[in-house]
């Protein structure tokens, strides 16, 4: 069989650049952690953590555990930092993620009440030059964007900077939108690892800009106020 050039006529996919840019990152070489945007919607407020061995202000954050689901750590990691229970808040988060079927039970939990302006089209097929030139045809859309779902809502990247390799090690958080279980609900003394000196506290939009030490964190939280407000739900920045 002749070898392929790389770039053929029915897409408008370049393999050589795709496999140019590719990288492999060994299963030692990532780290992958999960945290959340914990809301108080009724008080516009968010849940933040003061590290105190650090004096820097964070969303509450850390490694998943073997076998464990990403949403799943994020909401143990806030718990485990902060004392407070939380679950998945459904937002409309635009994802890249696709629909489930319709017989899919993940399916019914997403239709959710949205605002009359939330409500429509979910988005135009990908025609093939609409930003990451995909298959020409493919009938279905690039971006889910009005459909409330409890998807990631930001993911944040850096050279993890507490780890012992001589090869940088690549640091994934992937960040969800949560509330607490109970509204009003205190926070659950002893749940701190009896490492960790954390003291937990919840911030208006602008105070938490201000406060948050790194710009991602800053903006993933930002996101999820947007988010909130896209759902409809009445939620302030100050």
């Amino acid at each position: 069989m002749a070898a392929s050039s790389g770039k053929t006529t029915s897409t408008y996919l370049d393999f050589n650049a795709i496999d140019k840019s590719m990288v492999c990152h060994r299963s030692e070489l990532f780290t992958i952690s999960c945290g959340t945007v914990t809301l108080d919607l009724a008080a516009s407020k968010v849940l933040l953590i003061f590290n105190e061995r650090l004096g820097i202000y964070q969303l509450p954050k850390g490694r998943k555990n073997i076998g464990e689901g990403l949403i799943d750590a994020a909401i143990r990691e806030t718990y485990e930092e902060t004392g407070y229970r939380v679950k998945p808040l459904h937002l409309v988060v635009q994802t890249r993620a696709t629909m489930p079927s319709a017989s899919d039970d993940d399916r019914a939990s997403m239709s959710l009440s949205l605002p009359e302006s939330n409500k429509g089209p979910l988005d135009k097929p990908a025609e093939g030059n609409d930003g990451d030139k995909g298959i020409v045809g493919r009938g279905r859309p690039e971006v889910i964007r009005n459909i409330a779902n409890a998807e990631p809502l930001a993911l944040c990247t850096y050279p993890d900077p507490q780890t012992s390799s001589p090869v940088p090690v690549l640091k994934m958080v992937f960040y969800y939108a949560a509330v607490l279980e109970e509204p009003g609900a205190k926070p659950d003394a002893g749940a701190q690892e009896e490492h960790e000196t954390l003291r937990s506290l919840w911030a208006t939009a602008s105070t938490a800009r201000e406060l948050l030490r790194f710009k991602a964190d800053a903006a993933a939280m930002m996101k999820a106020f947007a988010d909130a407000k896209a759902t409809g739900h009445k939620i302030t920045l100050s």
